[in-house]
């Protein structure tokens, strides 16, 4: 990152150190999911399954990534608040699958 003083004449000693506080110029909402819920990705597409209203199968949900940080991926879009996402065994799904939920909140 660089940064640009206002007025450049005051030029900062060597070592000089400053706090600078950031202003995004937008500021976007993400879902953050854990890496292992992705069944496919590729660049800024995703699939991952959501759990059913039923609560016994799956359906296929693509998504839009925005990033990756650490084990946790960030969602940009067709994720919905509250949506239930499989995170144990995403890759070996399909539509319509019937799976077992465990640890329910």
């Amino acid at each position: 990152m660089e940064l640009g003083l206002e007025r450049p004449d005051d030029r900062p000693a060597l070592g000089f150190i400053a706090r600078v506080t950031l202003h995004p110029s937008q500021r976007d909402f993400f879902h953050f999911i854990p890496i292992e819920a992705l069944a496919e990705g590729d660049g800024t597409r995703g699939v991952v399954y959501l759990l059913a209203p039923e609560g016994s199968t799956v359906f296929r949900r693509d998504i839009a990534i925005a990033f990756v940080l650490d084990d946790s991926v960030a969602v940009a879009g067709g994720l919905e608040t509250g949506a239930l996402v499989v995170t144990r065994g995403a890759p070996y799904l399909s539509d319509s699958a019937r799976v077992e939920r465990i640890n329910p909140r």
